[in-house]
């Protein structure tokens, strides 16, 4: 554990601290707010830690993604080379070349699922992602602006009115 000096907050476990025991562990004292003008304690370290695991985490959400994405090829294209068996098949002996056109969208379909599991899909949608941050950077504002703390804290009192008076 860490004492860290400008807010009195012990910065491994416990929470700064607080006026009575149980109390919320964002609150500070106020006379620790006074004395010191800061509520929190800036370490590079612990953001660098949180950056890092962030980091992590989204790694393993775009492993298991795309495992999924592989596992799901192989059903897939099962699935795809019996059908195309059996609709060729169909096709020779009923002499009717329409019914071997459930293949083409199926194709569609199974070439995107490999480019996503096998190929360079990823690569490319990230490249045009680094792209539009570049240039379209207007397309990613949000609908009435950023979110503010003023505006959640209006949409949170306006719910509570709505479920204290249900």
């Amino acid at each position: 554990m860490q004492w860290c000096p400008e807010t009195f907050h012990v910065s491994c476990f416990s929470g700064p601290l607080t006026a009575f025991p149980g109390q919320s562990r964002g609150f500070l004292l106020p006379w620790v707010r006074e004395a010191t003008g800061r509520t929190r304690c800036n370490r590079p370290g612990r953001l660098e830690r949180q950056l890092l695991m962030h980091n992590q985490m989204r790694e393993r959400q775009m492993a298991m993604q795309i495992a999924w994405t592989r596992e799901f090829l192989k059903y897939f294209g099962t699935f795809c080379g019996l059908a195309a068996v059996g609709l060729t098949v169909g096709a020779i002996k009923k002499k009717k070349p329409g019914l071997f056109l459930p293949m083409v969208p199926l194709s569609f379909i199974l070439a995107y699922q490999y480019d996503m599991g096998y190929g360079s899909l990823l690569q490319r949608m990230k490249g045009e992602a680094e792209h539009i941050l570049d240039t379209d950077h207007a397309v990613l504002e949000m609908p009435k602006g950023p979110l503010t703390f003023e505006g959640l804290e209006k949409a949170r009192r306006a719910q509570s009115k709505f479920f204290i008076e249900k």
